[in-house]
């Protein structure tokens, strides 16, 4: 099996190469700090979003209202979407620091 790492870092190079054509790379890096930091520092938050046993559809509705509230644009909402439909949120705050890297 693939470990972390090497999975937030496909995701964080994907998110990149993203960035690289919407010419958006600091302020995706931005909305990456703000999910992962307000998922960190409300626990219920985070557990909805990096727990697998909540279903899918609550986690993709929690992605939803956190890009309304956080003003996410739209390529990250779905990138978010991705991850929730791969169940790999909780790779998020490790995608960040690759993505960062």
């Amino acid at each position: 099996m693939i470990g972390r790492s090497i999975l937030a870092r496909r995701y964080a190079r994907a998110l990149f190469s993203l960035s690289q054509e919407t010419r958006a790379t600091d302020p995706y890096l931005d909305e990456l700090d703000s999910v992962t930091e307000l998922a960190s520092e409300h626990r219920e938050l985070g557990r909805v979003l990096f727990t697998p046993l909540h279903p899918r559809e609550e986690r993709r509705n929690v992605v939803r209202a956190l890009a309304k509230r956080l003003a996410l644009s739209k390529e990250l909402q779905s990138f978010l979407l991705i991850l929730v439909d791969e169940n790999r949120t909780l790779l998020l705050p490790t995608i960040r620091d690759a993505y960062r890297g």
